[in-house]
């Protein structure tokens, strides 16, 4: 029969705490930048990076519950933690190999993911994993812990979505959860994860639709699709070919405007493009300009659709530019060959 477990004395403990918080941080800063450097090299997109380190008060009411009775600051793996957010399901896989085979700055203690378990956990669980960082911290006291732990979640958007929702109803195990609503709380577990493979397969039609768009020619291209984001892109790659891209936001910004203009479909637009596009090249040499992709389809369009330059009229009287450039339009519109 084991002893009475005596929680240790807490302004001792506290002291203690308070000389080892720096370490404990500057690991996390430490392990964020490993991540980040490795996620940027890997090319994978992610919703952010947070680390923190558990406040004292979360460290001894753990140390009690769980009746510690060893050095906590060796045996507790999250009082340093970083959390990893990314969009895709997918991109899951792609961390775990990064931190657990592809670099040399993490000593990898302990692996815990959808791939490991035995069975399934409760609710939708992200992936954790514990490691030390190999080199000393500068922050580490001497005679203290020289490789201090870190625990690293990496969870999709929606598992944090979840995790956030499901600890402010504060069950914590399976047994927690009142038996009349456990198939309600199992329900929304498997919606979120159902609704995480759907947006993986969505994914992965946008990517094959946008791969199939890259790979025709303008020749090939099928006029007749709608303008939408993906369209708009390829054909703008395709006719503007060597011209320097804008920022996603600026193409969906273009969309609105054409559809707004009545340009429904690329045909339309492309139109509009092969008329203009000779006179839109003399407006350039004059202005001694070379246009975005975007710039350049928007003075074709100005030089084409009277009515869609009308918002260069309202800017022309309070803007000296937008003035000299309706008066180049102006002056070029006479070159565009309409059919």
């Amino acid at each position: 029969m084991s002893s009475r477990f005596i929680p240790p004395e807490e302004d001792a403990l506290r002291q203690r705490y308070e000389k080892l918080y720096p370490m404990f941080k500057d690991l996390t800063i430490k392990v964020k930048k490993v991540l980040r450097n490795r996620i940027k090299e890997k090319n994978i997109k992610i919703h952010s990076i947070k680390l923190r380190v558990k406040k004292f008060k979360s460290f001894y009411e753990k140390i009690v519950k769980k009746e510690i009775r060893t050095d906590p600051f060796e045996t507790l793996h999250d009082i340093a933690g970083v959390r990893v957010i990314c969009l895709y399901r997918r991109d899951l896989n792609k961390i775990e190999e990064m931190i657990v085979h592809e670099q040399d700055e993490f000593e990898v203690i302990q692996v815990d993911t959808a791939r490991t378990r035995e069975k399934p956990p409760f609710g939708y669980m992200s992936d954790h994993y514990v490691v030390r960082i190999k080199e000393k911290l500068p922050q580490a006291p001497l005679n203290e812990i020289a490789h201090p732990k870190c625990e690293i979640q990496v969870r999709t958007i929606l598992m944090h979505a979840w995790a956030t929702v499901s600890h402010h109803l504060e069950y914590k195990k399976d047994v927690d959860v009142p038996s009349e609503l456990k198939r309600d709380f199992d329900a929304l577990s498997g919606l979120f994860y159902v609704a995480d493979s759907h947006f993986e397969m969505f994914k992965k039609g946008v990517e094959e639709s946008r791969e199939a768009l890259k790979s025709v020619s303008l020749e090939e291209f099928d006029m007749r699709q709608e303008i939408n984001l993906d369209t708009l892109y390829a054909y703008l790659s395709l006719q503007f070919r060597d011209r320097k891209k804008v920022l996603p936001s600026q193409y969906s910004d273009l969309v609105f405007e054409l559809r707004k203009a009545g340009y429904n479909n690329i045909g339309k637009l492309h139109e509009a493009v092969k008329a203009s596009i000779q006179a839109q090249s003399l407006i350039e040499k004059e202005e001694r300009a070379t246009y975005t992709d975007v710039g350049a389809v928007r003075t074709c369009l100005d030089l084409f659709d009277k009515s869609y330059r009308k918002r260069l009229i309202i800017a022309a009287e309070e803007d000296d530019y937008s003035n000299k450039y309706l008066q180049l339009i102006k002056k070029y519109e006479s070159m565009v060959k309409k059919s």
